[in-house]
């Protein structure tokens, strides 16, 4: 749903360009900085390409961030932040194949994290408390609580979109 309804969107709520673009990405991300602070959230396939955008080489003549950027790049081979938004890697986990990932690994949502929670897109809904469960192993005595709760996630759409979506156009 969210896929087809953002591929009608326009400018700032939808872009796209082979690779990252920097002159699509950033007012996207400009946009929702209007309303505080931005969170990036995609598959790692297109977040690892965030470091590319900032000017990042292995060139070992030219030393071109702080330390402390390289370290992290070199740590976890991503940027936690990106022209001042917050980066998050979105945990993708593959269909029954083990091949194939469940979301689509080209789409990057720029997500206004600062905003009013009635504006915020995501709607998490709990159903009924918490239920556990209780055993006790007996070959070797692991005592196990197992917690459950029913819930439900959707993005809201409207009239106007309250979030963005960028989309890597590149194989």
């Amino acid at each position: 749903m969210l896929h087809s309804a953002a591929d009608n969107w326009s400018t700032p709520f939808y872009g796209a360009g082979t690779g990252i673009v920097k002159s699509v990405l950033n007012p996207m991300i400009q946009h929702w900085m209007r309303t505080g602070s931005v969170t990036l959230l995609g598959d790692v396939a297109v977040i690892s390409k965030l470091a590319e955008q900032t000017g990042f080489t292995a060139a070992t003549a030219t030393q071109q961030y702080s330390p402390s950027v390289i370290e992290e790049v070199m740590r976890t081979g991503l940027i936690g932040t990106y022209y001042g938004a917050k980066v998050v890697t979105l945990v993708n986990p593959f269909l029954n194949d083990n091949i194939t990932p469940l979301i689509d690994t080209r789409r990057l949502y720029i997500l206004p994290s600062a905003a009013s929670s009635d504006m915020r897109p995501l709607k998490v809904v709990y159903e009924g408390s918490v239920q556990s469960v209780e055993s006790t192993n007996i070959d070797d005595l692991a005592y196990e609580i197992r917690l459950d709760q029913w819930f439900g996630a959707g993005i809201v759409t409207g009239k106007t979109p309250t979030t963005s979506v960028y989309e890597d156009e590149s194989a």
